[in-house]
């Protein structure tokens, strides 16, 4: 029943596709110079050699085409094709590309640089990137609560000439650069034109190697090779996606050749691999799976002994197994330090897997015949759901009763950031900086935290401080001192618990030939033989 189930999902999907034509939301426009294919988002190209479209999924709908308004990373896979910042950061090396400016300097005092932009620079809608719409995406990004710790130090963006744009900031900042090549560069003129409507259509407002071509949130979104792009056409010259939030559907998608790449289910990891029929490849993610736990929920929770019981009753090797059959790497890390600057420290509190101490704890919480501390949110369809389960199994051995509560994928993000749950599986991908920790954890960031560190049990005020010393911090000894300072306080309060540092299980088409990458592919790469 469960295979008859998930093909039930994958035809539901192609009938929609079939019935919408992939057409609503539309730009209504081309850029300039561009004739228009007349290929539906469902179509594709037959055969192997010579094909110049790609199909892929998503596990979620497209929340928004707005760079700015959303960071998740459904939108985030459209988004790396579709739009630049002034720099780019390779996931894999961590070096720092030339993409809208070609070079930069940086005062002796570390607070401005100044970048000189690479001339020739279009738009999708034909026009010449200025200056303008610089200075307006940065203060664009500012107002974003999704994108605005990225700009938060920022205290001046101007105009020194026509090639040439100074960035000013409030305190020198160590990951500065990192930060900026997550400031996607917008057309003010595409952006005012649309007022409101932006971000829920197709719209020609980026610098990237594709377009926004049709978009329907709920059934698929079409990218076109952008032809002016400045370092070249793309190989690949459509790219549909659509979302199948069952991995099993999409399994199944990918084996009847209506998908050309995928991240495969891991219990399937392995018949894919003996099969020969495809190129696999597991790839490290620069990701962290996470408890989180509420600490103004309820009475329980409130308790930090009871939290810390929470701690010490993850099973994160079961999590790993159950979750991804092994494959992955149970840790003790809120950031990965082989991946993220900053992280290298040594672990002050860590949270073994001990269920004797987990009741001790709970003894000493007054709470000696167990307590009820609510439900555990995830939802339906992967990993999460297995790590919620294994959790539950876990408290509920020891005394600590809960509920598991799935809700759909879209929700738990709204519902983590307005503090809106118990216990939440879930996580995120870094950017190569222990400063991403400002981004969700940082009291300013209002809209995108999880827990509120308000309450007196926690020194909310030295935890901002430690991050904003951190960030500003250039002596690399002193602010991996910092950033530990920090780490041990935050763990402390147990409300966070890292678990799992995910791999993506990548499996293609024979004939084509993909780049991989930790969290986000760039189809610019791929071409087909």
């Amino acid at each position: 029943m469960k295979k008859m189930s998930a093909l039930l999902v994958f035809l539901l999907l192609l009938g929609l596709l079939a019935g919408c034509g992939g057409n609503a939301g539309t730009s209504g426009q081309e850029p300039a110079g561009v004739t228009p294919t007349g290929q539906t988002s469902g179509a594709s190209e037959t055969g192997g050699s010579g094909r110049t479209d790609l199909n892929l999924s998503t596990t979620t709908v497209l929340t928004s085409v707005d760079p700015h308004f959303s960071e998740k990373i459904a939108d985030m896979y459209a988004f790396r094709q579709t739009y630049e910042g002034l720099y780019f950061q390779d996931e894999l090396t961590g070096k720092f590309e030339p993409r809208i400016a070609e070079s930069y300097t940086v005062s002796e005092d570390g607070l401005t640089y100044s970048f000189t932009l690479r001339q020739g620079v279009k738009f999708h809608n034909g026009d010449e990137l200025k200056a303008s719409d610089i200075i307006f995406s940065f203060k664009r990004a500012a107002d974003n609560p999704s994108v605005s710790a990225r700009v938060a130090q920022v205290a001046e963006v101007k105009e020194i000439d026509p090639k040439t744009v100074d960035i000013v900031l409030k305190s020198p900042q160590a990951a500065f650069m990192t930060d900026l090549c997550g400031v996607y560069i917008l057309s003010e003129k595409v952006v005012t034109e649309q007022g409101k409507e932006f971000g829920t259509k197709a719209a020609l407002c980026g610098t990237g190697p594709y377009y926004w071509d049709k978009v329907d949130h709920a059934v698929g979104w079409t990218l076109q090779a952008f032809p002016d792009y400045y370092r070249g056409e793309a190989a690949i010259k459509t790219i549909n996606f659509k979302p199948i939030s069952d991995v099993s559907a999409g399994l199944v998608a990918f084996e009847s050749g209506d998908l050309d790449w995928y991240i495969a289910p891991v219990a399937n990891w392995d018949d894919l691999v003996n099969s020969g029929k495809y190129n696999t490849e597991v790839v490290a993610a620069n990701h962290i799976s996470v408890i989180v736990v509420n600490p103004d929920a309820n009475e329980a929770l409130k308790n930090p002994l009871v939290r810390k019981a929470i701690g010490h009753a993850m099973d994160k090797e079961a999590m790993n197994l159950v979750g991804f059959n092994g494959l992955a790497f149970t840790t003790d890390y809120m950031v990965d330090p082989e991946k993220n600057t900053g992280a290298d420290f040594d672990l002050g509190v860590i949270y073994d897997f001990d269920l004797e101490k987990a009741k001790t704890l709970l003894v000493e919480a007054g709470y000696p015949n167990g307590v009820d501390v609510g439900a555990i949110m995830s939802w339906t369809g992967g990993y999460y759901e297995k790590m919620a389960q294994v959790l539950y199994d876990t408290l509920n051995s020891i005394g600590i009763k809960c509920e598991l509560k799935m809700i759909e994928q879209a929700s738990v993000s709204p519902n983590l950031r307005s503090q809106q749950y118990d216990i939440a599986t879930y996580g995120w991908s870094y950017y190569g900086d222990y400063s991403y920790m400002y981004t969700r954890w940082h009291s300013s960031q209002e809209g995108a935290v999880y827990v509120k560190f308000t309450d007196k049990q926690f020194d909310g005020k030295r935890l901002d401080e430690l991050l904003e010393l951190g960030g500003r911090e250039k002596d690399a000894a002193k602010r991996i001192q910092l950033y530990k300072e920090y780490n041990d306080m935050f763990m402390d309060a147990a409300v966070c618990f890292p678990c799992l540092n995910k791999v993506q299980t990548y499996v293609w088409e024979k004939n084509l030939n993909a780049v991989n990458a930790p969290n986000f592919p760039l189809i610019y790469d791929w071409s087909w033989k």
